[in-house]
């Protein structure tokens, strides 16, 4: 090793004084050799070119120039594909590859073209748990920098294979993603049209081992005494300064383009209230120096909670131009209570950065708002739902879907805010979907409690209020409307939307009981019932939800679910000819009393009137009708 360094020295002591395309040449040639057979001195001679790179000068623009030549830089290019070599030998071929392309003489003549490399072939050949989050880093560094258009397939098969890494290397590899997306919104559009990315994607939700999920990668934790640097330590430094100040100067320019001062707004139910917070520190999205391996040290406790909060802070800045400055989501709420407290942050922000691509190609990516274009959107959730079978998630899947559907919300009530509050065919096609898909979505289970949360009400909640399902009933209170039916009958989405209200009233949070009873109320009130299947299906919903919590007197829910039942007795007495079944109903008779009457008379022990009723009356009217008008939507979701 000593004999080396002295021939290193000597090598380096002539090179700086001139060298010559022929040196060079010679030299590439000795690594090429090297490559097959002695890793350590392929990667010393590599580390000594980079070092003739660095610091930008005249006779670095001519060692870039030699380089760049045809023939050389076939010979990195082929490098990358040698399996002797070990990913830190690989990754400094990238490190020279990448000052390549950043040098400016390079740039203006075009003069090297990255996309003909197969990166993902590349990155195939690496075995998950040898790919380090520094190579990794690397080379999507190499495949976002090319001046030319960026191959998004190769992209995505550099994700397909990182996605089975160790959590912090899909970490790298997803922030390094969210940055070229947020660069430059024409590469997420392009993405968003390659084969495949929802599977890609997806698969990054997956748990594929527990001992790889919090393991850092295996190089990053150990050295080499053999690989020691042949140069100084001056010119290590001047190195990385050198790097680290490039991409200072992007993340500053990304910044600027991004500086939002997130403010809050008041929402105008009545009901629910909000509180949205912001850090003053916003670090930069491009930053790519953040050690990330030094997550899962004890030892680095300060470190990795100061990362923390510059991961939020650029989530917040992210999702305010996103989905508005004025956005009043907590931009981790849902996430931060399923994850994990021993994952120091690390798995939070890891899904935060993850959930907000896949929705920046939702709703950036994917242009149009047609069934095509939806059903491409679907795909994220159909590949959800089948990977869930038989894979296990970091995290549930009902976290994840609540997650992607409230941004969604949120993007989607953001365009409208853009367009001048002007409803346009495009704003009101995506209503409609996102109003199906939230159906569906609490029409999985009988258990809703965990689905929903005031992010989510507050999403779904406006865009129904915006649709214009609701309108005002003459009273001058803009919370109280009417729904809708523009047809006279009920349209796919105003089922939907009703199906979304009964959900949200059956929920144990007396305050979405509340939001759900209004709008309801509203309904019964706009028009008559459109017959007795009708009438009886909004019986039996509400009646079910009525008898769950009918055992507790004191619960608050009956103060909506009473005046919600008398309605509904009210305008379907006849129809459904109670006058005839059960003539001792009190509800119907206008007294004082009459809701207390109720009560008693629905729990009543020795009273099986009521009960027989809908048994025998009301369920099978109410099953035809969910047979015929609901079960078909529901049928339809499930082609995704």
């Amino acid at each position: 090793k000593q004999l080396r360094s002295a021939v290193y020295g000597i090598m380096k002591y002539y090179v700086q004084r001139n060298i010559h395309i022929e040196e060079l040449n010679a030299l590439i040639s000795s690594i090429s050799t090297f490559a097959t057979s002695n890793d350590i001195i392929a990667q010393e001679l590599l580390e000594f070119i980079l070092v003739l790179l660095y610091p930008p000068s005249i006779s670095t623009d001519e060692t870039i120039g030699f380089l760049c030549e045809p023939d050389m830089i076939k010979s990195f290019y082929v490098l990358l594909t040698i399996d002797n070599l070990t990913p830190e030998t690989k990754e400094i071929v990238l490190k020279i590859i990448k000052c390549l392309m950043n040098s400016q003489p390079v740039r203006t003549q075009s003069r090297l073209d990255t996309n003909q490399i197969g990166f993902g072939g590349i990155i195939a050949r690496f075995a998950p748990e040898a790919l380090t989050t520094s190579f990794v880093r690397e080379l999507f560094d190499v495949i976002i920098t090319s001046d030319s258009s960026i191959d998004v397939n190769q992209v995505n098969m550099a994700l397909q294979r990182c996605s089975t890494a160790s959590l912090d290397v899909r970490y790298v590899a997803l922030h390094k993603l969210m940055a070229c997306f947020v660069a430059d919104a024409s590469v997420c559009r392009s993405y968003a049209n390659s084969q495949g990315w929802q599977e890609t994607l997806t698969h990054f939700f997956v748990k594929f081992r527990d001992s790889m999920s919090m393991k850092t990668s295996i190089a990053d934790l150990s050295t080499d005494s053999g690989r020691e640097s042949f140069y100084d330590s001056s010119a290590r430094s001047s190195v990385a300064n050198t790097s680290e100040n490039l991409e200072d100067v992007a993340d500053e320019q990304l910044l600027r383009q991004f500086d939002l001062s997130p403010t809050t707004t008041e929402y105008n139910l009545t009901i629910v209230s909000q509180t949205s917070s912001s850090d003053s520190a916003v670090a930069s999205i491009g930053n790519t120096n953040d050690d990330l391996t030094s997550m899962s040290s004890c030892t680095g406790d300060r470190e990795s909670n100061e990362r923390a909060g510059r991961l939020a802070s650029e989530i917040r800045l992210i999702l305010g131009e996103f989905i508005g400055a004025t956005s009043t989501m907590n931009s981790s709420s849902s996430v931060a209570s399923w994850a994990n407290p021993k994952d120091d942050g690390l798995l939070e922000e890891f899904y935060e950065i993850l959930i907000l691509i896949i929705v920046m190609l939702l709703w950036n990516g994917i242009t149009g708002s047609d069934n095509e274009a939806w059903t491409k959107r679907g795909q994220v959730f159909a590949a959800l739902r089948h990977l869930d079978h038989y894979q296990e998630f970091y995290l549930p899947l009902v976290c994840i879907e609540q997650r992607i559907l409230e941004l969604c919300m949120e993007a989607c009530l953001n365009d409208l805010k853009i367009n001048g509050d002007k409803i346009t065919s495009t704003y009101e096609n995506s209503c409609r979907q996102l109003i199906k898909i939230v159906d569906g979505f609490l029409s999985q289970t009988t258990e809703i409690n965990d689905r929903i949360t005031e992010n989510f009400i507050n999403g779904i909640i406006l865009i129904l209020d915006t649709m214009h399902f609701f309108e005002e009933n003459g009273t001058g209170d803009p919370v109280v409307s009417t729904f809708v039916s523009h047809n006279e009958h009920w349209t796919e989405s105003s089922l939907t939307g009703l199906n979304i209200l009964l959900n949200l009233l059956a929920h144990s949070n007396v305050l979405f009981c509340g939001i759900a009873s209004v709008r309801i109320h509203s309904l019964l009130h706009s028009r008559p019932l459109n017959g007795r299947e009708e009438a009886a299906y909004l019986l039996s919903n509400v009646n079910r939800i009525f008898s769950s919590f009918v055992q507790n007197e004191d619960c608050e829910h009956f103060a909506y679910l009473l005046p919600l039942m008398k309605t509904i007795i009210d305008k379907s007495y006849e129809i459904l000819q109670m006058n005839v079944h059960i003539p001792n109903m009190p509800l119907y008779k206008a007294t004082s009393t009459a809701l207390d009457d109720f009560l008693r008379y629905c729990s009543s022990s020795d009273s099986q009137e009521w009960q027989m009723f809908i048994q025998r009356h009301i369920e099978p009217l109410a099953e035809h009708y969910r047979s015929m008008s609901i079960r078909p939507f529901h049928m339809n979701m499930k082609i995704w």
